[in-house]
């Protein structure tokens, strides 16, 4: 084949492209085709990655969100156990001033000391977990364990009626606790109405635990 015959294929084949212009714009066309692959096939991958960076990072939140919950959840119930204790104790010190015995306990001062060792450990606890719950659920419980005390300390009072005797060898109609004068049915009331101040805080206090709890539970099912 001589150079005229392919100088001519040549410029046939130019014309069918429309010419230089023509092939310039089969060739960008082409090269941009390649690149517009790479890139999508790049931005494909740098999303595949991001995605499941995404799902790690959301798969440790939700992990964190249940050891949170389990954690808050194991502390509330060991703190609602030991003072709903005290809370029953308090029950039995009303019972203790109409006449009644606690069961195993036939001296009150027995009792007493019971109740303040119950009430003693439930302040531990709440003073020990302080940093890792609810400040106001903190302070609500050492309200309660306050208010606790004071019972405690009325019933060991009720009791010394019995067992204190006045200058003359008459059993004391008076005794005075924290600079006021107690009479034993005065003392009585007072225990009795302390004792429903505490079960009302008590009561408000578990329904708050629960709202707390459930908001917990709402986040953990996100």
């Amino acid at each position: 084949m001589s150079w005229d015959s392919v100088w001519k294929i040549a410029l046939t084949v130019v014309a069918s492209f429309g010419g230089i212009a023509g092939i310039i714009a089969v060739v960008i066309k082409f090269c941009a085709n390649q690149i517009t692959d790479r890139l999508n096939a790049k931005y494909e991958a740098s999303l595949k990655k991001e995605l499941e960076r995404y799902k790690s990072s959301l798969s440790k939140s939700e992990h964190v969100s249940k050891e949170r919950f389990d954690r808050e959840f194991t502390m509330y119930q060991e703190l609602s156990e030991k003072h709903m204790t005290v809370v029953y104790d308090m029950g039995a010190a009303v019972m203790i001033t109409r006449g009644n015995q606690y069961p195993g306990y036939e001296k009150t001062t027995d009792f007493v000391h019971l109740a303040a060792k119950h009430l003693d450990e439930a302040e531990m606890m709440n003073k020990r977990y302080a940093p890792f719950i609810s400040k106001e659920i903190f302070e609500n419980y050492k309200g309660l364990g306050n208010q606790a005390y004071s019972i405690i300390s009325l019933l060991d009072l009720y009791d010394r009626f019995d067992n204190q005797v006045a200058s003359d060898n008459q059993v004391a109609s008076v005794i005075k606790y924290n600079n006021q004068s107690y009479t034993k049915v005065q003392a009585k009331q007072e225990i009795e109405d302390r004792q429903k101040t505490l079960s009302k805080l008590s009561d408000e206090l578990l329904d708050k635990l629960r709202d707390y709890l459930s908001g917990l539970g709402a986040v953990e099912d996100k």
